[in-house]
């Protein structure tokens, strides 16, 4: 009996030690710095309280630029030339919009919003040229996406330019946490550093919340829901620059 409890394992071991070395080198993990950038008509991009009067009187997001955060990805090669791979993605980004508007002589209102935005993407990526003088390449591929909103927080604070005791917050307002299910085109590059070290760097356009729409809820990237019929398509463009490691 022990004989053959030591065969079976010595078989499963074996087996794992194939299975293991038919996928070595294949698998890469990494981690950097991404930017986020709403694109397109979304409302999320307008200031938090319009001050042209030739333009319609919407409540905006406020998140006229880029958005900082960071991304950890875990890529799988199909074969040892890397041609097709599949992603595996988290990524974090924090908005805030700020904004500062003149009351009167003595008061100013500084308005903020700000919210979380974490996405679990899961893609198939095809490296369509390799670069052999440079070590390099350049791939494209298509990503699922769950995104994330939570901590949407909407503060007016009502600010006296002399006497700290009479300013104050007068408004604070918030949207309910959301999840929807977009997707994303991407086209990025893929360098050896010094083995086993790589970099990729990616540029990609998603659609955010292609499943999931909540038209009560209102615009995805705005603090409240006056003046909003329905939850429009969102936009995003992605930047991501990543150190990798291959196992």
């Amino acid at each position: 009996m022990n004989k053959l409890l030591i065969l079976i394992f010595t078989l499963g071991s074996l087996n794992m030690y194939i299975a293991y070395s038919q996928f070595e080198n294949r698998f890469f993990i990494g981690a950097g710095l991404s930017s986020n950038e709403i694109v397109g008509n979304d409302w999320g991009k307008f200031p938090i309280l319009e001050r042209d009067t030739n333009k319609p009187g919407i409540i905006g997001g406020g998140f006229t630029s880029s958005n900082p955060g960071f991304q950890l990805l875990m890529t799988f090669w199909f074969d040892t030339s890397g041609i097709f791979r599949i992603p595996l993605g988290v990524e974090y980004h924090y908005y805030e919009g700020l904004q500062r508007v003149p009351y009167t002589r003595h008061y100013t209102y500084f308005l903020k919003h700000r919210l979380d935005l974490w996405s679990i993407s899961l893609g198939l990526d095809y490296a369509f040229l390799n670069l052999e003088l440079a070590q390099t390449k350049i791939y494209t591929g298509i990503d699922f996406i769950v995104n994330i909103f939570t901590n949407n927080l909407y503060t007016a604070n009502l600010i006296h330019s002399t006497d700290p005791n009479i300013s104050g917050e007068t408004l604070r307002a918030s949207k309910s946490n959301a999840v929807r299910f977009g997707t994303g085109f991407k086209l990025g590059f893929e360098g050896l550093i010094v083995e086993p070290w790589y970099i990729n760097a990616s540029w990609s356009l998603s659609l955010m919340n292609l499943l999931g729409k909540d038209n009560s809820r209102g615009e995805l990237f705005t603090p409240n829901i006056d003046m909003e019929g329905k939850e429009n398509n969102s936009y995003n463009f992605n930047f991501n620059f990543l150190v990798q490691y291959r196992l």
